[in-house]
């Protein structure tokens, strides 16, 4: 019995609400027919039929991790890092990723925006380029990815880290 429902004299209504558990892994634009049945106590003869549509709404995510814990670069050389982007939203997802590395350092990313199904992750080249002579020092690093719906930002993540210059690899 759904809460609110109660016993009504004839020709009475009453509104009630009835909640719909969705499951969690149920794709954007997902739609199912919900069929509501009303059966008198008194007459099991007697019942009505209400139909509605449930959709399941967009919900975003992104998540990006790497699993490099110490990035070495040779002065005046570059290395390339995995950084890998992770659907968590419930939709096909169109990922936006930027850069920053501090100090002079060049950093950028390969491809800087990506395709990503719904639970799916994807592998994107992380380029950290340390400047020629910069042996010993360290920059901060990171790459962020963005999800936009409507031009407006609807979810993000960002991945920081260090990369240190040093001839020993």
């Amino acid at each position: 019995n759904p809460e609110g429902a109660t016993n009504l004299f004839p020709n009475q209504s009453v509104v009630i609400q009835v909640n719909v558990l969705i499951p969690f892994d149920l794709e954007a634009g997902t739609t199912d027919l919900i069929t509501i049945t009303a059966t008198s106590e008194f007459d099991k003869d007697e019942s009505d039929l209400a139909n509605g549509v449930v959709r399941v709404d967009l919900t975003p995510g992104v998540y990006l991790s790497t699993r490099d814990a110490r990035i070495l670069v040779i002065p005046g050389r570059s290395s390339i890092v995995p950084v890998y982007v992770e659907n968590t939203g419930n939709g096909q997802e169109i990922v936006n990723l930027t850069t920053y590395a501090s100090d002079g350092w060049g950093v950028s990313v390969d491809p800087d925006s990506v395709v990503i199904s719904m639970g799916e992750s994807r592998a994107v080249d992380l380029r950290i380029t340390a400047p020629g002579g910069s042996y010993g020092s360290r920059s901060y690093i990171s790459v962020t990815g963005m999800v936009e719906i409507n031009g407006r930002v609807a979810d993000w993540d960002t991945e920081n880290m260090y990369a240190d210059a040093s001839f020993a690899m």
